[in-house]
Protein backbone atom coordinates (compact mmCIF):
# COMPACT_ATOMS: atom_id res chain seq x y z
CA UNK A 1 0.00 0.00 0.00
CA UNK A 2 2.28 2.67 0.65
CA UNK A 3 4.80 1.80 -2.90
CA UNK A 4 0.93 2.36 -3.98
CA UNK A 5 1.28 5.66 -2.44
CA UNK A 6 4.92 6.68 -3.63
CA UNK A 7 3.89 5.62 -7.12
CA UNK A 8 0.69 7.88 -7.31
CA UNK A 9 2.35 10.86 -5.22
CA UNK A 10 4.97 10.70 -7.73
CA UNK A 11 3.06 10.23 -11.02
CA UNK A 12 0.65 13.55 -9.59
CA UNK A 13 3.98 15.47 -9.45
CA UNK A 14 5.43 15.14 -12.76
CA UNK A 15 2.23 14.92 -14.82
CA UNK A 16 1.89 18.40 -12.84
CA UNK A 17 5.41 19.59 -13.89
CA UNK A 18 5.77 17.86 -17.67
CA UNK A 19 2.24 17.52 -18.62
CA UNK A 20 0.29 20.56 -17.32
CA UNK A 21 4.35 22.54 -17.24
CA UNK A 22 3.58 24.05 -13.84
CA UNK A 23 6.20 26.35 -12.53
CA UNK A 24 8.60 25.06 -10.14
CA UNK A 25 7.65 28.10 -7.61
CA UNK A 26 3.98 27.25 -8.01
CA UNK A 27 1.30 26.08 -5.66
CA UNK A 28 1.03 23.21 -6.81
CA UNK A 29 4.70 22.07 -6.99
CA UNK A 30 5.17 23.20 -3.59
CA UNK A 31 2.63 21.37 -1.70
CA UNK A 32 3.21 17.99 -3.96
CA UNK A 33 7.10 18.06 -4.62
CA UNK A 34 7.55 17.70 -0.51
CA UNK A 35 4.71 15.28 0.15
CA UNK A 36 5.82 13.13 -2.26
CA UNK A 37 9.38 13.09 -0.92
CA UNK A 38 7.82 12.48 2.27
CA UNK A 39 5.94 9.28 1.30
CA UNK A 40 9.17 8.55 -0.37
CA UNK A 41 11.62 8.75 2.63
CA UNK A 42 8.83 6.93 4.32
CA UNK A 43 9.05 4.15 2.41
CA UNK A 44 12.77 4.02 2.46
CA UNK A 45 12.47 4.02 6.12
CA UNK A 46 9.50 1.19 6.56
CA UNK A 47 11.25 -0.90 8.55
CA UNK A 48 12.37 1.62 11.27
CA UNK A 49 8.61 1.67 12.96
CA UNK A 50 7.33 -1.40 10.91
CA UNK A 51 4.57 0.70 8.59
CA UNK A 52 1.98 -0.82 7.45
CA UNK A 53 0.22 1.60 5.54
CA UNK A 54 -3.36 1.78 6.01
CA UNK A 55 -5.91 1.99 2.92
CA UNK A 56 -7.43 5.55 4.74
CA UNK A 57 -4.29 6.98 5.37
CA UNK A 58 -3.35 6.15 0.95
CA UNK A 59 -7.15 7.93 0.27
CA UNK A 60 -6.66 10.35 2.81
CA UNK A 61 -3.07 12.36 1.43
CA UNK A 62 -4.03 11.31 -2.52
CA UNK A 63 -7.58 12.73 -1.91
CA UNK A 64 -6.81 15.56 0.22
CA UNK A 65 -4.02 16.41 -2.18
CA UNK A 66 -6.13 16.27 -5.25
CA UNK A 67 -8.50 18.49 -3.43
CA UNK A 68 -5.95 21.40 -3.04
CA UNK A 69 -4.87 20.98 -6.95
CA UNK A 70 -8.81 21.54 -7.82
CA UNK A 71 -8.93 24.99 -5.14
CA UNK A 72 -5.45 25.44 -8.06
CA UNK A 73 -7.36 24.37 -11.05
CA UNK A 74 -10.47 27.17 -9.96
CA UNK A 75 -8.71 29.78 -9.52
CA UNK A 76 -6.53 28.99 -12.85
CA UNK A 77 -9.62 29.10 -14.65
CA UNK A 78 -11.17 32.02 -13.43
CA UNK A 79 -8.46 34.21 -13.42
CA UNK A 80 -7.58 33.17 -16.90
CA UNK A 81 -9.98 35.31 -18.05
CA UNK A 82 -7.52 38.11 -17.55
CA UNK A 83 -4.30 36.50 -19.32
CA UNK A 84 -4.49 38.90 -22.54
CA UNK A 85 -4.91 41.77 -20.37
CA UNK A 86 -1.47 40.22 -18.27
CA UNK A 87 0.28 39.96 -21.47
CA UNK A 88 -1.21 43.40 -22.68
CA UNK A 89 0.48 44.79 -19.29
CA UNK A 90 3.41 43.23 -19.79
CA UNK A 91 4.23 44.79 -23.29
CA UNK A 92 3.40 47.96 -22.11
CA UNK A 93 5.63 47.94 -19.04
CA UNK A 94 8.98 46.58 -20.77
CA UNK A 95 11.08 47.40 -18.59
CA UNK A 96 15.21 46.92 -18.70
CA UNK A 97 17.20 44.50 -16.47
CA UNK A 98 19.93 47.20 -16.38
CA UNK A 99 17.40 49.38 -14.32
CA UNK A 100 18.86 50.43 -10.55
CA UNK A 101 17.68 49.47 -7.99
CA UNK A 102 18.50 52.13 -5.08
CA UNK A 103 17.78 52.43 -1.42
CA UNK A 104 19.31 55.34 1.12
CA UNK A 105 22.01 54.36 3.50
CA UNK A 106 20.51 56.58 5.39
CA UNK A 107 17.45 53.80 5.98
CA UNK A 108 19.36 51.33 6.00
CA UNK A 109 21.08 52.39 9.25
CA UNK A 110 18.39 52.94 10.67
CA UNK A 111 16.73 50.10 10.41
CA UNK A 112 19.84 48.15 11.49
CA UNK A 113 19.58 49.92 14.91
CA UNK A 114 15.96 49.36 15.71
CA UNK A 115 16.44 46.21 14.73
CA UNK A 116 19.53 45.47 17.03
CA UNK A 117 17.07 47.39 19.87
CA UNK A 118 14.21 45.14 19.11
CA UNK A 119 16.46 41.93 19.23
CA UNK A 120 18.00 43.31 22.91
CA UNK A 121 14.56 44.23 24.15
CA UNK A 122 13.37 40.71 22.99
CA UNK A 123 16.42 38.96 24.20
CA UNK A 124 15.46 40.59 28.02
CA UNK A 125 12.18 40.11 28.03
CA UNK A 126 12.41 36.06 27.47
CA UNK A 127 15.18 36.25 30.44
CA UNK A 128 12.76 37.82 32.74
CA UNK A 129 9.84 35.12 31.68
CA UNK A 130 11.63 32.29 31.97
CA UNK A 131 13.48 33.44 35.45
CA UNK A 132 9.76 33.91 36.52
CA UNK A 133 9.17 30.29 36.21
CA UNK A 134 12.47 29.20 38.23
CA UNK A 135 14.94 28.39 35.35
CA UNK A 136 18.55 29.57 35.28
CA UNK A 137 21.42 29.00 33.03
CA UNK A 138 22.74 30.15 29.43
CA UNK A 139 21.45 31.41 26.97
CA UNK A 140 21.10 28.29 25.20
CA UNK A 141 19.09 26.83 27.71
CA UNK A 142 16.76 29.46 28.36
CA UNK A 143 15.55 29.90 24.99
CA UNK A 144 15.16 26.19 25.13
CA UNK A 145 13.00 26.64 28.51
CA UNK A 146 11.06 29.51 26.97
CA UNK A 147 10.12 27.54 23.65
CA UNK A 148 8.94 25.15 25.90
CA UNK A 149 6.34 26.97 27.97
CA UNK A 150 5.35 28.56 24.55
CA UNK A 151 4.38 25.62 23.09
CA UNK A 152 3.43 22.49 26.01
CA UNK A 153 1.81 25.05 28.27
CA UNK A 154 -0.55 27.86 28.37
CA UNK A 155 0.96 29.76 30.82
CA UNK A 156 1.14 33.54 29.47
CA UNK A 157 4.68 33.91 27.95
CA UNK A 158 3.91 37.10 26.48
CA UNK A 159 6.93 39.68 25.99
CA UNK A 160 4.85 42.17 26.80
CA UNK A 161 2.81 44.68 24.78
CA UNK A 162 6.64 46.22 23.62
CA UNK A 163 8.33 42.93 23.63
CA UNK A 164 5.65 41.22 21.29
CA UNK A 165 5.36 44.64 18.71
CA UNK A 166 9.24 44.76 18.80
CA UNK A 167 9.59 41.42 17.88
CA UNK A 168 7.07 41.35 15.32
CA UNK A 169 8.73 43.89 13.78
CA UNK A 170 11.92 42.47 13.70
CA UNK A 171 11.26 39.54 12.39
CA UNK A 172 8.82 40.85 9.38
CA UNK A 173 10.85 43.29 8.25
CA UNK A 174 13.49 41.11 7.26
CA UNK A 175 11.71 39.85 4.50
CA UNK A 176 11.06 43.25 2.72
CA UNK A 177 15.09 43.58 3.19
CA UNK A 178 15.50 40.15 1.26
CA UNK A 179 13.09 41.44 -1.38
CA UNK A 180 15.08 44.45 -2.00
CA UNK A 181 18.79 42.13 -1.08
CA UNK A 182 17.24 39.64 -3.70
CA UNK A 183 16.82 42.74 -6.58
CA UNK A 184 19.70 44.18 -5.81
CA UNK A 185 21.77 40.95 -6.83
CA UNK A 186 19.86 40.17 -9.75
CA UNK A 187 19.30 44.05 -11.81
CA UNK A 188 22.58 45.53 -10.05
CA UNK A 189 24.57 42.54 -10.13
CA UNK A 190 25.66 43.57 -6.02
CA UNK A 191 25.75 42.36 -2.85
CA UNK A 192 24.65 45.30 -0.26
CA UNK A 193 26.47 44.91 2.67
CA UNK A 194 24.13 47.21 5.00
CA UNK A 195 20.98 45.35 3.55
CA UNK A 196 22.06 41.90 4.14
CA UNK A 197 23.39 42.91 8.28
CA UNK A 198 19.75 43.91 8.34
CA UNK A 199 18.39 40.65 7.45
CA UNK A 200 20.92 38.64 9.51
CA UNK A 201 19.75 40.58 12.54
CA UNK A 202 15.87 39.70 11.05
CA UNK A 203 17.16 36.03 11.53
CA UNK A 204 18.71 35.79 14.67
CA UNK A 205 15.43 37.55 16.17
CA UNK A 206 13.69 34.82 14.35
CA UNK A 207 16.08 32.34 16.35
CA UNK A 208 15.70 33.76 20.06
CA UNK A 209 11.96 32.10 21.37
CA UNK A 210 13.55 28.51 20.77
CA UNK A 211 11.99 27.87 17.12
CA UNK A 212 14.17 27.17 13.74
CA UNK A 213 10.90 27.32 11.56
CA UNK A 214 10.19 30.99 11.25
CA UNK A 215 14.16 31.53 10.56
CA UNK A 216 14.02 28.65 8.07
CA UNK A 217 10.71 30.46 6.42
CA UNK A 218 12.50 33.71 5.49
CA UNK A 219 15.10 31.88 4.21
CA UNK A 220 13.08 30.19 2.03
CA UNK A 221 10.68 32.94 0.88
CA UNK A 222 13.82 35.17 0.29
CA UNK A 223 14.84 32.27 -2.27
CA UNK A 224 11.52 31.73 -3.53
CA UNK A 225 11.45 35.56 -4.24
CA UNK A 226 15.08 35.84 -6.26
CA UNK A 227 13.59 32.88 -8.40
CA UNK A 228 10.51 34.04 -9.13
CA UNK A 229 12.29 37.33 -10.22
CA UNK A 230 15.08 35.68 -11.80
CA UNK A 231 12.98 34.01 -14.11
CA UNK A 232 10.38 37.16 -14.86
CA UNK A 233 13.76 39.06 -16.01
CA UNK A 234 15.04 36.49 -17.93
CA UNK A 235 12.08 35.32 -19.32
CA UNK A 236 12.57 31.87 -19.02
CA UNK A 237 10.05 28.97 -17.75
CA UNK A 238 12.27 27.08 -15.79
CA UNK A 239 15.23 26.52 -14.40
CA UNK A 240 18.93 25.74 -15.78
CA UNK A 241 19.88 22.34 -14.66
CA UNK A 242 22.89 23.40 -13.01
CA UNK A 243 20.99 26.34 -11.23
CA UNK A 244 18.29 23.69 -10.05
CA UNK A 245 21.63 21.49 -8.82
CA UNK A 246 23.40 23.88 -7.42
CA UNK A 247 20.55 25.11 -5.20
CA UNK A 248 19.94 21.34 -4.44
CA UNK A 249 23.23 20.96 -2.62
CA UNK A 250 22.85 24.79 -1.10
CA UNK A 251 19.61 23.06 0.53
CA UNK A 252 21.25 19.69 1.80
CA UNK A 253 24.03 21.98 3.25
CA UNK A 254 21.05 23.42 5.45
CA UNK A 255 19.74 20.17 6.39
CA UNK A 256 23.11 19.07 7.36
CA UNK A 257 23.43 22.79 9.67
CA UNK A 258 19.48 22.03 10.92
CA UNK A 259 20.72 19.69 13.72
CA UNK A 260 23.55 21.23 14.82
CA UNK A 261 21.50 24.51 15.07
CA UNK A 262 19.15 22.46 17.38
CA UNK A 263 21.74 21.92 19.70
CA UNK A 264 22.80 25.52 20.09
CA UNK A 265 19.03 26.63 20.78
CA UNK A 266 19.36 24.26 23.56
CA UNK A 267 17.70 21.10 22.29
CA UNK A 268 18.91 17.50 23.30
CA UNK A 269 19.63 15.23 20.35
CA UNK A 270 20.36 11.69 20.90
CA UNK A 271 19.55 10.30 17.17
CA UNK A 272 22.19 9.99 14.21
CA UNK A 273 21.66 12.36 10.96
CA UNK A 274 19.65 9.76 9.31
CA UNK A 275 17.18 9.24 12.29
CA UNK A 276 17.19 12.72 12.58
CA UNK A 277 15.96 13.45 9.32
CA UNK A 278 13.93 10.04 9.12
CA UNK A 279 11.12 11.83 12.11
CA UNK A 280 11.48 15.00 10.22
CA UNK A 281 10.79 13.54 6.64
CA UNK A 282 8.81 10.55 7.34
CA UNK A 283 7.47 10.47 10.89
CA UNK A 284 4.51 12.68 10.21
CA UNK A 285 3.18 10.09 7.37
CA UNK A 286 3.20 7.37 9.71
CA UNK A 287 2.20 9.49 12.61
CA UNK A 288 -1.47 10.09 10.63
CA UNK A 289 -1.71 6.81 9.56
CA UNK A 290 -1.19 5.10 13.12
CA UNK A 291 -4.02 8.06 13.87
CA UNK A 292 -6.15 6.60 11.80
CA UNK A 293 -6.50 3.43 12.98
CA UNK A 294 -8.92 4.07 15.33
CA UNK A 295 -9.44 8.06 15.31
CA UNK A 296 -12.49 9.62 16.20
CA UNK A 297 -13.02 13.56 15.91
CA UNK A 298 -12.01 14.80 19.47
CA UNK A 299 -12.82 19.09 18.83
CA UNK A 300 -15.17 20.46 21.44
CA UNK A 301 -13.91 23.86 19.73
CA UNK A 302 -14.59 24.52 16.12
CA UNK A 303 -11.57 24.21 14.41
CA UNK A 304 -9.67 23.22 17.56
CA UNK A 305 -6.34 22.32 15.84
CA UNK A 306 -6.80 23.67 12.33
CA UNK A 307 -7.87 26.96 13.58
CA UNK A 308 -5.98 27.30 17.14
CA UNK A 309 -4.03 30.52 17.27
CA UNK A 310 -7.25 32.47 15.83
CA UNK A 311 -8.88 30.38 18.85
CA UNK A 312 -6.23 31.34 21.39
CA UNK A 313 -6.06 34.86 21.17
CA UNK A 314 -10.28 35.38 20.94
CA UNK A 315 -9.86 33.35 24.22
CA UNK A 316 -7.05 35.48 25.83
CA UNK A 317 -8.79 38.51 24.28
CA UNK A 318 -12.34 37.90 26.00
CA UNK A 319 -11.07 35.10 28.84
CA UNK A 320 -12.69 32.53 27.76
CA UNK A 321 -10.82 29.68 29.35
CA UNK A 322 -12.20 26.98 26.74
CA UNK A 323 -10.43 28.42 23.91
CA UNK A 324 -6.90 28.40 25.47
CA UNK A 325 -5.45 25.13 25.01
CA UNK A 326 -2.58 23.62 24.05
CA UNK A 327 -1.75 21.35 20.79
CA UNK A 328 -3.00 18.11 21.11
CA UNK A 329 0.26 16.31 19.36
CA UNK A 330 1.19 13.44 21.56
CA UNK A 331 4.99 11.43 20.74
CA UNK A 332 5.21 8.41 19.38
CA UNK A 333 7.23 5.72 18.52
CA UNK A 334 7.49 1.91 17.20
CA UNK A 335 10.25 -0.84 17.24
CA UNK A 336 12.34 1.32 19.62
CA UNK A 337 12.52 4.04 17.16
CA UNK A 338 11.31 7.53 18.07
CA UNK A 339 8.72 9.08 15.26
CA UNK A 340 8.30 12.45 16.93
CA UNK A 341 4.85 14.28 17.40
CA UNK A 342 4.03 15.59 13.87
CA UNK A 343 1.18 14.55 11.90
CA UNK A 344 1.02 16.22 8.28
CA UNK A 345 -1.85 18.92 7.88
CA UNK A 346 -4.42 16.43 7.46
CA UNK A 347 -4.12 15.41 11.02
CA UNK A 348 -5.57 19.00 12.13
CA UNK A 349 -8.71 18.66 9.38
CA UNK A 350 -9.84 15.38 10.44
CA UNK A 351 -9.52 16.08 14.08
CA UNK A 352 -11.77 18.82 13.95
CA UNK A 353 -14.30 18.00 11.16
CA UNK A 354 -13.60 14.23 9.72
CA UNK A 355 -13.15 13.25 6.46
CA UNK A 356 -15.07 15.97 5.45
CA UNK A 357 -11.95 18.56 6.70
CA UNK A 358 -9.84 16.57 4.20
CA UNK A 359 -12.02 18.10 1.20
CA UNK A 360 -13.01 21.32 2.54
CA UNK A 361 -9.77 22.74 3.70
CA UNK A 362 -7.43 21.67 1.02
CA UNK A 363 -9.60 23.13 -1.40
CA UNK A 364 -9.57 26.70 0.10
CA UNK A 365 -5.85 26.33 0.65
CA UNK A 366 -5.17 25.61 -2.97
CA UNK A 367 -7.57 28.29 -3.88
CA UNK A 368 -5.99 31.10 -1.83
CA UNK A 369 -2.53 30.20 -2.44
CA UNK A 370 -3.27 30.10 -6.13
CA UNK A 371 -4.61 33.38 -6.32
CA UNK A 372 -1.68 34.66 -4.42
CA UNK A 373 0.58 33.47 -6.92
CA UNK A 374 -1.70 34.70 -9.45
CA UNK A 375 -1.24 38.27 -8.25
CA UNK A 376 2.35 37.89 -8.45
CA UNK A 377 2.95 36.68 -11.85
CA UNK A 378 0.73 39.56 -12.33
CA UNK A 379 2.72 42.18 -10.91
CA UNK A 380 6.08 40.66 -10.33
CA UNK A 381 7.21 42.88 -14.02
CA UNK A 382 6.26 46.37 -11.80
CA UNK A 383 10.36 46.13 -11.27
CA UNK A 384 10.12 49.88 -10.25
CA UNK A 385 9.00 49.45 -7.76
CA UNK A 386 11.47 49.21 -4.92
CA UNK A 387 9.40 46.50 -2.57
CA UNK A 388 6.90 43.77 -3.82
CA UNK A 389 4.46 43.60 -1.64
CA UNK A 390 2.55 40.39 -2.96
CA UNK A 391 6.04 38.71 -3.60
CA UNK A 392 6.91 38.59 0.03
CA UNK A 393 3.46 37.16 0.80
CA UNK A 394 3.92 34.68 -1.94
CA UNK A 395 7.13 33.76 -0.27
CA UNK A 396 5.75 33.74 3.22
CA UNK A 397 2.75 31.27 1.85
CA UNK A 398 5.36 29.10 -0.15
CA UNK A 399 7.21 27.63 3.06
CA UNK A 400 3.52 26.81 4.59
CA UNK A 401 2.82 25.10 1.37
CA UNK A 402 6.03 23.29 1.36
CA UNK A 403 5.63 21.90 5.26
CA UNK A 404 2.33 20.81 4.69
CA UNK A 405 3.70 17.04 4.65
CA UNK A 406 5.26 17.93 8.84
CA UNK A 407 2.19 19.79 10.29
CA UNK A 408 -1.04 22.40 9.56
CA UNK A 409 1.87 25.29 8.60
CA UNK A 410 -0.76 26.97 6.70
CA UNK A 411 -3.65 27.65 8.57
CA UNK A 412 -1.42 28.53 11.56
CA UNK A 413 0.48 30.75 9.56
CA UNK A 414 -2.18 32.52 8.12
CA UNK A 415 -5.20 32.35 10.86
CA UNK A 416 -3.27 34.17 13.42
CA UNK A 417 -2.57 37.36 15.08
CA UNK A 418 1.20 37.00 14.22
CA UNK A 419 0.36 37.07 10.73
CA UNK A 420 -1.97 40.10 10.62
CA UNK A 421 0.78 41.50 12.46
CA UNK A 422 2.97 40.88 9.99
CA UNK A 423 0.64 42.09 7.29
CA UNK A 424 0.32 45.36 8.92
CA UNK A 425 4.36 46.01 9.03
CA UNK A 426 4.49 44.88 5.31
CA UNK A 427 2.22 47.22 4.32
CA UNK A 428 3.03 50.18 5.83
CA UNK A 429 6.93 49.76 4.90
CA UNK A 430 6.24 49.01 1.19
CA UNK A 431 3.99 52.38 1.30
CA UNK A 432 7.30 53.91 2.77
CA UNK A 433 9.85 52.19 0.90
CA UNK A 434 8.06 52.98 -2.20
CA UNK A 435 7.31 56.98 -1.79
CA UNK A 436 9.83 57.98 0.22
CA UNK A 437 13.56 58.65 -0.92
CA UNK A 438 16.21 60.21 1.06
CA UNK A 439 19.52 61.66 -0.74
CA UNK A 440 21.65 63.18 1.95
CA UNK A 441 19.50 65.49 4.09
CA UNK A 442 16.10 66.01 1.96
CA UNK A 443 13.40 63.70 2.10
CA UNK A 444 11.60 63.56 -0.92
CA UNK A 445 8.00 61.80 -1.38
CA UNK A 446 7.07 60.61 -4.68
CA UNK A 447 4.78 58.20 -6.18
CA UNK A 448 6.37 55.27 -8.25
CA UNK A 449 3.97 54.02 -10.48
Amino acid sequence: MLLTLVIIMMIITLFLYYGCKQSILSPAIAFMAPFSFATLYLLINTSRWNVVLELDTLLVIVGGSLCFLLGNLFVSLVCGINKGNRKEYIEKTNYQNDNNINISKVILIIGLGVELFCLLYCLKAIISVVHRYGHYGNLSYLIYKYRNLNIYTTENISLGSLGDLFYSFATSIGYVWGNIFVKKILYNNKIDILLLLNIIISLITCLIKGGRQSAIQMILACFVMYLMLYLESRKVKKIPIKKLIKYILIGMGGLASFQVLGSILGRTVQADFNQYLAVYFAGGIRNLNEYLKGFSTKADVFGKMSFIYLNNYIGNKFHNEKLIYPLDLPYLSANGHNSGNIYTTFYAYIYDFGYIGVVILPLIMGAISMFVFTRVKRNITKKQKLVNLSLILYGYMFYLLFFSFFSNKFYEGILSLGFFKRMFIWIVATFLLNHIEIKGTKVKFSIRV
